[in-house]
Formats: C-alpha cells, structure tokens, sequence
C-alpha cells in the first residue's frame, strides 16, 4: 500500500475529508471488556464479557484554518460526534471502520493559521 502524508475520514454518503496525518507516536491499545473483582474471603476473580475494543489516541499538529473547520464540521454535523460510524484510512492506506469516542473536540492554535486536536477513536481492528 502507498503511503501518505494524510488520513481521510469518510461516512460514505460523500461527506469525506481528508487532513494532515497524526505525529509519529500515536497509540493503538487493545481493551478486553472484562469485569474483574476480589470477594470477600480475598479471592480475585474476573468474568470476560468476550468483546475486544480497539482504541487509537492520535495527535494532530498541523492542521490549516480550513482542515480544522472541515474536521470541526465532520464531527458536529457529518457523523454527530460519537453516534455515527463512519471509515478511516491512515496514512498506509489501511481502512477501519470508526467512531469518534471524543464527545468534543479541542483545537489549540499552534502558530498562525497552524491548529492542533487530541482525538481518540474506536477502530474495527489494531492497526497495520
């Protein structure tokens, strides 16, 4: 797969956006949903629900006045925050199918015109 300098978020229904691609560093974790509890008597015990989540925390620092808005737009209008999910294709062209488990997105202004945003998404699968 070619690699790329940027991701694209994408509902399907021609509301796709693509931006500058996360810094190097961004985490991908795996989430066994588990409950896990001690009884009285001191016994630890945990009960596996069998579902495995798939988080990705990525950092954007160099988004335009533009990428921000356009991103700020898929957010609050496209996909409506979290309720929506939609597919991601990172900067090696691999796809997932996503969801914002941002409830808001915070953009800090780096530089002039130059924004940054924390976003943490739930992925189909670990990354490639």
């Amino acid at each position: 797969m070619a690699v790329s300098v940027n991701v694209k978020f994408d509902d399907g229904a021609g509301g796709a956006i693509t931006i500058p691609g996360p810094i190097p560093g961004s985490t991908m974790q795996t989430i066994l949903h588990q409950a896990v509890g001690l009884t009285a008597g001191g016994t630890r015990y945990a009960y596996d629900k069998g579902v495995t989540l798939y988080r990705a925390e990525l950092r954007f620092t160099t988004l335009s006045a533009t990428n921000r808005e356009a991103l700020d737009t898929f957010f609050r209008t496209t996909v409506t925050g979290t309720t929506t999910t939609w597919t991601y294709t990172d900067t090696g062209g691999n796809t997932y199918t996503a969801r914002f488990l941002n409830t808001e997105l915070a953009f800090a202004k780096v530089a002039p015109e130059i924004w940054s945003v924390n976003i943490t998404l739930e992925l189909s699968s670990l990354g490639k």
